[in-house]
């Protein structure tokens, strides 16, 4: 689980951190706003099943998510700015920095859509305010978009934290009704 959530942060620090040019935060953020306007409902149907749910969302919102790809592309990958590493850090652990918001990275209820809200907020505004295109990617990545979950940016704070999220029972748990444990008797001698 663990190198999957670092695999996915990778992802978006890649099409965050690239130079290739997006479109316009602002006309982002408002397909975005639009296409979940037209999403919420969808996900919060109880009597539709998950798949079906995660399927029709992808259907409204991934036009917008690919607006900002830049995987078509050629650019230079700049990575996260260092003199930003410590306010991501702060953000990360205003909206993530407890055991029980841990547990929402990842997650798809109201609760966590909030908490990923809040965070991509402040990051995009962060980003934004030194490089709109960063801004700009950093909203399709990070940003709530139901059906879909959202991983922090990879920072010591994050790293430390999804780290945690992952040892914790709840997640343990989880994992072991989905997946077989692991033990190293079974590999091969």
């Amino acid at each position: 689980m663990f190198k999957y959530l670092l695999m996915k942060g990778l992802e978006d620090i890649m099409t965050i951190f690239i130079a290739v040019e997006p479109k316009d935060t602002s006309v982002i953020e408002a397909y975005l706003k639009e296409a979940n306007e037209k999403a919420a409902p969808l996900w919060r149907n109880q009597g539709t099943p998950f798949a079906t749910k995660v399927k029709q969302c992808r259907e409204i919102v991934d036009p917008v998510l690919l607006m900002n790809d830049p995987t078509n592309q050629e650019g230079e990958l700049e990575g996260i700015p260092l003199e930003l590493v410590a306010m991501l850090d702060e953000i990360f652990k205003k909206y993530y920095g407890t055991p029980d918001t841990l547990l929402l990275i990842g997650r798809t209820h109201d609760e966590a859509y909030k908490a990923q809200d809040g965070y991509s907020r402040e990051v995009v505004r962060l980003l934004g305010d030194r490089n709109p295109w960063h801004g700009s990617r950093a909203l399709t990545c990070l940003g709530k978009v139901y059906g879909s979950n959202s991983i922090p940016l990879l920072t010591l704070s994050s790293v430390s934290g999804l780290w945690q999220m992952c040892q914790s029972a709840f997640h343990r748990n989880n994992l072991s009704l989905v997946s077989p444990a692991f033990s190293p008797c079974w590999l091969p001698r």
